[in-house]
């Protein structure tokens, strides 16, 4: 029997690993999403990556208006492979069997080449999951910094983090290579 549409969820965007993290969320803002959303990140037909939106507004504290600037193929490291299944090939249980093996407990669910949901394990075992507050609630209000609305988005009034090596204030750049928080004026990671 095939996956049913009441077996997973559809609160996801897809993006490329071209595009920015400024694309995905404009993307996103477009179709409604909120930070339970995640970005599906098309790596290949049948493999994708995926990160959740709220893990993106941990980084936005680091960051700030750099995070914007990222592409999917640059936070890698963070957006872990997941496989994909096509809706009628598998069964819930299987689906359950291999979303356990899978990071995060999740599958894509595919029909043809048409992504239409997201099957984790928390859906089935009933569990809800805390949405926590929403990135307007922590950081304030967004401004608009170009006229080209998928161009930086800044947090207002969030002060940025100051380096422990060297005591400059600003926000840090990311380093995938490494998958840390890097000081943008001495270059040391951050820990």
């Amino acid at each position: 029997m095939p996956l049913r549409e009441e077996d997973f969820d559809r609160k996801f965007v897809v993006v490329s690993e071209q595009d920015t993290v400024a694309d995905a969320l404009e993307k996103l803002k477009t179709q409604g999403g909120g930070d339970e959303w995640h970005i599906f990140i098309r790596r290949t037909p049948e493999r994708f990556g995926v990160v959740e939106v709220a893990r993106l507004k941990e980084m936005l504290a680091h960051l700030g208006p750099n995070l914007f600037e990222l592409t999917f193929a640059q936070l890698r490291p963070i957006a872990p492979d997941i496989p994909a299944v096509q809706q009628d090939a598998v069964g819930l249980g299987t689906a359950e069997r291999w979303a356990h093996k899978s990071p995060g407990g999740a599958l894509v669910v595919m029909r043809g080449e048409e992504v239409i949901g997201r099957f984790y394990i928390a859906t089935k075992r009933g569990s809800e999951v805390f949405p926590g507050s929403s990135m307007g609630q922590l950081y304030g209000d967004y401004i608009n910094t170009a006229p080209d609305a998928r161009a930086q988005w800044r947090p207002a009034g969030i002060e940025p983090p100051t380096c422990p090596h060297c005591g400059h204030q600003g926000f840090y750049r990311y380093d995938a290579e490494n998958n840390a928080y890097k000081c943008a004026k001495c270059g040391e990671i951050i820990s």
